[in-house]
């Protein structure tokens, strides 16, 4: 799929969404009928940088609301209602973000909310959303950010609980002990890469280090001289790690990072703290990915429901082949809604109703086809019950395709 027709694609989703087009059902009725409107407020980046990450959110949240409005809305207490998104693009930028949660607010009234992504743009917008009791599921990794004071919904696991079962991983599955962190040459990147070496530390693994003071020589520096690339993965070749790490890398850096590794001697594992896309991956030779790891991965088939089917395939049809962070990204409008059919119709003007359920309701996950208990989590790692308990995984990818290796469920 090209770009433009992506940007077409994407452009005619979102006026799909912000002005309600309804679907047909087969006996001629209209499906999205129902007695009142939930709307559902998205701010998502749509350009610039982070656009696909938007994209996938966008799409995520689109799927979903289709499926429900084809059989007439969700049902809330006695009444159905058709869900409505109203999405704005932050361009990824945090003061775009604060305009964009003021005009969802304060204009169109939403009291429900999906992003934004990143630390500093939930930052800037959470102070105003938790005022207005805003009930809003984000993506900012800052242990800040999570408060049971607040009505934030952490989407997704964090480094610091990635983390260890990455280390864990490493030690009791395949008997190393050492690690190198390698990080992009960026503050948060240096950031992630601070934390993934106190982790491992407090696991028992060795860290390696390039040079005693200066942090940047740990750094993937893409555009430097052949002639630095070459003396820079001797040092690391050289370091003799049992495993390197990779914090922060996006995927168009870290293929070119694993293929200099490789060519340069390293041959041991390489891991990736965030979630990697095997097209990128299927660039390389066999032997420039080596013994690699990332964090994320997809179930086979027969794990998932007919409802993830349905979705998947909605998905490709709207966006091409779904990115590996869909798996996530659907549960957040997903996990709203059992919510909202939990705490029942007065919470659609009161999302503070949604607090007794984040403390103790349990559904069951409708994307695995064996039972799986969803709920919110963090209490013990995040000091709050704010976070949905998507699954943790750990995938290998060997000979042009990815295979899932470890599995960890935060509600067990």
């Amino acid at each position: 799929m090209t770009c433009i027709f992506r940007k077409f694609v994407l452009s005619g989703a979102v006026v799909f969404l912000l002005f309600g087009v309804l679907a047909c059902s087969p006996d001629g009725k209209v499906s999205g009928e129902a007695d009142q409107v939930l709307r559902i407020g998205i701010i998502a980046t749509l350009s610039g940088p982070g656009r696909s990450w938007g994209e996938t959110t966008v799409t995520c949240a689109r799927v979903i609301a289709d499926h429900y409005n084809e059989k007439g809305g969700i049902r809330i207490g006695d009444r159905r209602y058709r869900i409505e998104l109203l999405v704005e693009d932050d361009k990824l930028d945090p003061v775009t973000s604060m305009a964009k949660a003021r005009k969802l607010v304060m204009k169109d009234g939403v009291r429900y909310l999906i992003g934004p992504f990143g630390d500093d743009a939930v930052t800037e917008v959470a102070p105003f959303l938790d005022a207005y009791n805003i009930c809003y599921v984000h993506y900012g990794f800052s242990p800040a950010l999570v408060s049971e004071d607040s009505l934030g919904i952490l989407g997704m696991p964090t480094p610091v609980q990635t983390l260890p079962i990455i280390y864990d991983y490493l030690s009791d599955e395949l008997g190393y002990g050492s690690v190198l962190v390698l990080a992009r040459n960026s503050e948060e990147a240096l950031y992630q890469k601070r934390i993934a070496e106190s982790v491992a530390e407090s696991r028992g693994v060795k860290i390696k280090h390039l040079a005693r003071f200066d942090i940047v020589e740990e750094t993937f520096r893409p555009g430097c001289s052949a002639e630095d690339f070459r003396y820079w993965v001797r040092q690391v070749v050289e370091s003799d790690p049992d495993a390197i790490l990779m914090a922060g890398i996006p995927p168009g850096d870290l293929v070119a990072l694993l293929s200099l590794l490789r060519r340069g001697g390293f041959k041991g594992v390489c891991i990736a703290q965030n979630s990697q896309e095997p097209a990128y991956l299927s660039q390389l030779t066999h032997s420039e990915v080596g013994d690699f790891y990332y964090v994320g991965g997809r179930f086979p088939v027969q794990d998932r429901t007919p409802l993830y089917l349905d979705l998947m395939q909605r998905y490709r049809e709207i966006l091409g082949e779904p990115s590996m962070e869909v798996d996530t990204q659907f549960y957040a409008l997903q996990m709203l809604l059992l919510s909202l059919q939990a705490a029942g119709p007065e919470a659609l003007d009161d999302a503070s109703r949604l607090r007794s359920v984040m403390e103790a309701s349990t559904f069951e996950d409708p994307f695995f086809a064996k039972p799986r208990k969803l709920a919110y989590v963090g209490e013990t790692s995040l000091g709050a019950k704010r976070q949905i308990a998507t699954p943790i995984v750990l995938s290998r990818y060997q000979s042009g395709s990815a295979q899932v290796v470890h599995f960890y469920d935060p509600t067990d």
